[in-house]
């Protein structure tokens, strides 16, 4: 306590040059703001999720490619055939891509000379052309259910675009540009287009969160000062309280862009996450100054005594949310890691911006606005207490055995919680690209890709490997959530007139490398087979990828010399969502254990980390149960929500422990301490949660799934904390009243 009152003295005495240093370093992070860099590369996150699963991601050609999707008619009569051959060559032309692959690839079964004919030569004449044109395709193996829906009123092109090209800004030029090509060409006709594929996607959701980000952080900030005034009635009051969240903010953000750390979608939620600790921390401070202020203590009296009382509960909860988001460093992904580093530097920052900022404002003329302008208020909230802490002791022994109970169940509940990750759901609602990939999902039974992909070791039999081609087409075509295959043998059976298999790979010498290279490399000893599914998520996908590798599994057996796995965006994605679960569960198992140990060193006392167990796993449990019985999927976003949820749960727990400690310190008995404890600590966490409930509904006006349910998740979150804190909490500490001495942390005997 004297080092506190050291440092206290020495804030007092020098508060015009930390004011200072404050503004500069202030100015300086607000600077360096629109310098923050955003990773808009997702395949860096699929890519480490596979690595940390011992595979590797391959991101082949229909991963990097934009998808058109023309509708509008029967595309192949002959003004539609006729704008979309002509689309076709300028996009194969068009810089940035470097192979087309349409309607137009398909071959007869006719050699002349060193080149297969095409199927598609001239446009129909009349009804009989058109009708057997169209029929002819709809029975090309590579076409059929690929290329052309099943009416022949839709067609896809799919343009491969420089594998360099990995950004969302990079992306941007290039679908930009195929845009302008595409309306040039089909200008005047009654075709309808739509450009989707993983970039086209990749730049929408990219677009979105920077958007949005600005939008709705913004706005939750606004509504948070207009709650907050009507809460303190007084605008130098609200400037007060909300200076140092903010300020905590700029800091955190700042920092990650001078250091160069880019936000991306996982810690995006690093600006909320700052902000609640910091705020709920805020509204501490500045109600324990308000207090001492209608004491009648003095301003700067009445603000160094709050830092004393209150700062080194901040310092604890800090302390203990860093160590918890350290512990994300053991997680399998590293971008996982960096989110916990990046949590962990955020909270430190967060509670120096907070106990230099909020006390230099109330120091100043701005510190008189905090006092309330009559104290009925003070007499209510005394009478709530007062009440409330009567009711809680007399229920003690039901409610510490109900906190037991119900903590448990929603833990067993919370088990059946499974990630799902969805395109769709990080995709706003009326984004172009997603109709696009919802539209293709009804035409072609799915447009995300998915490689089976077969590498063979020199030498193997040229009909071994396509007996391997063959089984393969049959375990894909089984399966009713794929799409129909493209592979080689499709390929030699469209080249062939002959209905039997076809075993001669001399024929594929024949056609152009650029659209051969997508199913076949001999010198790389790879084949590739293409089949395609909805955006069914993670969920559906996993369990298939498992069904499906089992049988690949057992053709390996039977051709040693043949490796057989699974690859694509679908199936990379559900291996993250796996990884990200296990990693997301491990950090906090580990922060719940590390909190414990924390805590009973701090108030040296095993009675009270055993007792802050509960208030800190009950909205854990609840949250995660809540989302199961209204089957809210636990993915990128909403799995994010349960560090927030862990460092919400541990800051309001340390705050009234603190409280409560130190009433017992004071000579309280325990439901004395109790009541006093309320009293203090209650007003602030109600406050608090208000104010954030209230501003995240901003939030629920957003247009993409996965933004309207964290904003969702998180108020939940708070609310569940803070029943945990001021209904359980209490009752189980009740249950020492009567053992002797109660802990606190002056006390010489340990409980």
């Amino acid at each position: 306590m004297k080092r506190i009152q050291q440092l206290t003295g020495f804030f007092a005495r020098h508060r015009l040059a930390i004011g200072i240093c404050t503004v500069i370093l202030t100015i300086a992070a607000a600077i360096s703001l629109p310098s923050i860099k955003l990773d808009d590369n997702f395949n860096n996150l699929l890519k480490q999720s596979a690595q940390a699963d011992g595979a590797g991601l391959e991101t082949l050609s229909d991963d990097n490619a934009c998808v058109v999707l023309i509708e509008g008619g029967r595309v192949l009569s002959k003004g539609n055939q006729d704008a979309i051959r002509s689309l076709v060559a300028e996009l194969n032309d068009a810089p940035g891509v470097v192979a087309t692959h349409s309607i137009f690839d398909a071959r007869k079964p006719i050699r002349f000379g060193k080149f297969y004919l095409p199927l598609i030569v001239d446009s129909p004449n009349d009804e009989a052309e058109l009708e057997s044109l169209e029929s002819k395709l709809l029975e090309h193996p590579l076409v059929q259910g690929k290329l052309l829906s099943a009416d022949a009123r839709a067609t896809v092109i799919i343009a491969e675009l420089d594998p360099a090209l990995q950004t969302a800004r990079e992306y941007q030029i290039v679908l930009n540009r195929l845009a302008g090509i595409v309306e040039n060409e089909l200008a005047g006709t009654p075709l309808r287009v739509g450009l989707t594929g993983i970039p086209a996607l990749q730049v929408e959701m990219t677009e979105t969160l920077k958007w949005e980000q600005a939008v709705f952080v913004t706005g939750a900030e606004i509504v948070g000062l207009l709650i907050s005034l009507l809460l303190f009635r007084r605008w130098a009051a609200v400037v007060v309280v909300q200076a140092g969240p903010i300020a905590a903010v700029i800091w955190s953000m700042g920092t990650m862009a001078l250091v160069g750390e880019p936000l991306n979608v996982i810690n995006c939620i690093l600006a909320p996450l700052v902000l609640t600790i910091a705020f709920t921390d805020s509204v501490h401070l500045v109600l324990r100054i308000r207090t001492n202020l209608e004491k009648g203590l003095p301003r700067v009296d009445a603000v160094m005594d709050a830092v004393q009382h209150v700062g080194p509960a901040c310092f604890l909860t800090s302390l203990t949310t860093a160590i918890a988001f350290a512990s994300l460093a053991t997680a399998d992904i590293e971008v996982i890691r960096r989110f916990g580093w990046s949590c962990a530097i955020a909270v430190v920052i967060a509670f120096f911006a907070v106990i230099t900022v909020v006390p230099l404002l109330a120091c100043s003329p701005f510190g008189e606005s905090i006092r309330r302008r009559s104290n009925a208020s003070a007499i209510n909230h005394a009478a709530i207490a007062l009440w409330f802490a009567r009711f809680v002791t007399n229920l003690k022994l039901g409610l510490s055995i109900s906190s037991l109970a119900l903590t448990g169940i929603l833990l067993v509940i919370s088990t059946r919680l499974e990630p799902d990750i969805q395109m769709r759901q990080l995709l706003p609602r009326d984004g172009k690209a997603s109709q696009a990939l919802l539209r293709c999902d009804e035409l072609f039974n799915g447009l995300l890709p998915v490689y089976v992909i077969i590498d063979w070791e020199k030498p193997i039999k040229q009909a071994d490997l396509l007996s391997v081609v063959r089984a393969v087409d049959k375990i894909v075509a089984a399966e009713p959530l794929l799409g129909s295959s493209a592979s080689v043998v499709g390929l030699l059976q469209s080249l062939s007139s002959s209905t039997g298999p076809v075993d001669d790979l001399k024929n594929l010498k024949y056609l152009p490398k650029d659209k051969l290279g997508r199913l076949i490399s001999i010198q790389e000893h790879r084949t590739i087979v293409i089949s395609r599914v909805r955006d069914i998520g993670t969920r559906n996908i996993q369990p298939l990828r498992l069904q499906l590798q089992k049988q690949f599994d057992a053709l390996e057996a039977k051709y040693p010399h043949v490796q057989i796995h699974m690859s694509g965006w679908t199936v990379s994605a559900g291996r993250l969502s796996e990884t990200m679960l296990k990693d997301m569960l491990r950090s906090l198992y580990s922060a719940v254990l590390i909190s414990f140990l924390v805590l009973v060193v701090a108030f040296r006392s095993f009675w009270l980390g055993l007792v802050s167990l509960i208030p800190n796993l009950f909205p854990l449990a609840a949250t995660a149960a809540t989302m199961v019985l209204f089957e809210i999927p636990l993915h990128f976003s909403s799995a994010t929500v349960f560090s927030v949820c862990f460092g919400i749960a541990v800051d309001d727990t340390i705050h009234f422990l603190w409280a409560y400690t130190h009433e017992c310190g004071s000579g309280a008995n325990g439901s004395t301490a109790i009541r006093r404890t309320l009293r203090r600590v209650g007003e602030a966490l109600v406050t608090s949660t208000l104010i954030m409930v209230c501003s995240f509904c901003v939030v629920l006006l957003s247009n993409v799934p996965s933004t309207r349910e964290f904003a969702l998740v998180f108020m939940i979150v708070l609310c569940w904390a803070l029943v945990g804190d001021l209904l359980f909490l209490p009752a189980l500490l009740a249950m020492r009243r009567d053992s002797g001495k109660v802990p606190s942390r002056s006390g010489s005997k340990n409980h």
